[in-house]
């Protein structure tokens, strides 16, 4: 099971070899948008826990996510490293949506500490602490302005695995008294995961890493075929950021540029951008998108708009 969100997200799974593009089962389809009317088009969701249904397609990083909501955007991501400026940015615009909040389904995430070596930090650049989750928590929900959050993940893992599993169980008591309708973690592969699993009360409900058709090989952040396999095995939806390659050696121009994707875009009048979103949405895939990752236009009212008219098309009429 996979899903992708909308910050940096287009999630699907697949090769590219010579000239081929086969995309795997992973996507979270996307918000349907009908170019002829402007009214917020209906979210698909799918259930990543058990009453927790989260959007095919979720929007991230933005100076504006008001554009996303009236478009009919309902699920946005942020996460508390990202800075106060997004997080409070992202409580307002649900808040001044006019949209009931039990219509949204908000993502954050905390940060695991120590992970210098993971994240391949050294000298000042290593932050010298240890996880506080409490603080990072109680901090994302007053930046927020939010009662609660539909999804809270453990952003990557700790540098030791032991300091991984202390600060995913600090996790679940957000889980338990209802802060958190549904935990997970993001950056895990397979044997992070395999770890975890046995020495936790709550199983994590999705893991969120990098993965695109042109990058699924990089075990070390869960951006890779085992992890995505481990995740289905053990029913951890898996959500994909940065669905275009913008992680994955080449980045998104060597997708958006790849001769195959060009040729299936042409045929059906789209951009590059639509064709690999629409492929991955019509093989299951969930998706991320922040900023104008994915279709570019000169506007940013404009982007948001083609990420919509994409998602729409894409789940009507892009081949398998």
């Amino acid at each position: 099971r996979l899903v992708d969100f909308l910050i940096w997200q287009v999630v699907w799974l697949g090769s590219v070899t010579g000239n081929e593009v086969s995309m795997l089962p992973l996507a979270l389809a996307a918000v349907a948008y009908s170019p002829a009317n402007d009214a917020a088009p209906s979210a698909p969701r799918v259930e990543i826990s058990p009453g927790v249904y989260m959007p095919l397609m979720n929007f991230g990083s933005q100076p504006d996510h008001k554009v996303a909501i009236k478009l009919g955007a309902r699920g946005l991501d942020s996460a508390l490293t990202y800075g106060d400026a997004q997080q409070s940015e992202v409580g307002a615009a649900v808040r001044a949506s006019g949209v009931p909040r039990s219509e949204f389904f908000v993502t954050t995430k905390v940060p695991c500490w120590p992970a210098c070596d993971f994240l391949n930090q050294t000298g000042s650049k290593c932050p010298d602490r240890h996880s506080q989750i409490a603080a990072d928590v109680a901090h994302d929900l007053d930046v927020l302005g939010l009662d609660y959050v539909d999804l809270m993940l453990l952003h990557w893992p700790c540098d030791t695995r032991e300091d991984t599993v202390a600060s995913y169980l600090q996790l679940e008591q957000y889980a338990l008294s209802g802060k958190a309708r549904a935990i997970g973690v993001s950056n895990f592969n397979a044997s992070q995961l395999e770890f975890l699993l046995p020495r936790v009360h709550i199983k994590p409900v999705l893991n969120q890493c990098g993965y695109s058709i042109a990058g699924h090989t990089r075990s070390y952040w869960g951006r890779d075929d085992e992890t995505k396999a481990y995740c289905d095995a053990a029913g951890i939806t898996y959500a994909a950021y940065s669905p275009l390659g913008g992680v994955a050696l080449g980045g998104a121009g060597y997708v958006l540029k790849h001769p195959t994707v060009r040729a299936v875009a042409t045929a059906h009048n789209r951009s590059t951008a639509q064709a690999c979103t629409g492929r991955g949405e019509r093989e299951g895939l969930r998706r991320e998108h922040s900023g104008a990752r994915v279709c570019a236009a000169a506007h940013p009212h404009a982007r948001a708009a083609r990420r919509w008219r994409c998602a729409g098309w894409c789940s009507r009429a892009c081949p398998r």
